[in-house]
């Protein structure tokens, strides 16, 4: 199984950045618990930290583009871009967003990857 997994993420990476990657080589080989263990490093190492950045980023686009618009339990089913027509709802976002903020300052202190909400609260009109 591993080989057609390979394939289908080589597809999948092609794919996402359009043809900004080529693979000049590839490899399968057997893996158990006791390797994972051992070995224990981040899926991203070895991957240059622009290409990381870039990566992180798209995925966060991807993630808050579609929180905007997704019923929250925390919202009373209302997803975050209705929520913010009445001042109740608002405030609720408000608090979600600086949860969020929060956890992006930590990454950014801790010089990790981190998003910038301020474009998130631009969308909802914050």
């Amino acid at each position: 199984m591993s080989e057609p997994r390979l394939n289908r993420g080589k597809e999948k990476l092609m794919g996402l950045l359009q043809g900004k990657i080529r693979f000049t080589e590839s490899s399968v080989k057997e893996i158990n618990d006791a390797s994972l263990k051992k070995e224990g490093r981040p899926i991203s190492e070895g991957l240059s930290p622009v290409f990381q950045e870039r990566i992180h980023k798209q995925f966060m686009d991807k993630h808050f583009s579609d929180w905007i618009n997704t019923p929250l339990p925390a919202l009373n089913g209302q997803t975050p871009r209705s929520a913010v027509r009445s001042p109740e709802g608002r405030r609720k976002v408000e608090t979600l967003l600086k949860d969020f903020e929060n956890t992006e300052e930590h990454q950014k202190k801790d010089g990790e990857h981190w998003y910038d909400i301020g474009k998130v609260k631009k969308i909802l009109g914050f």
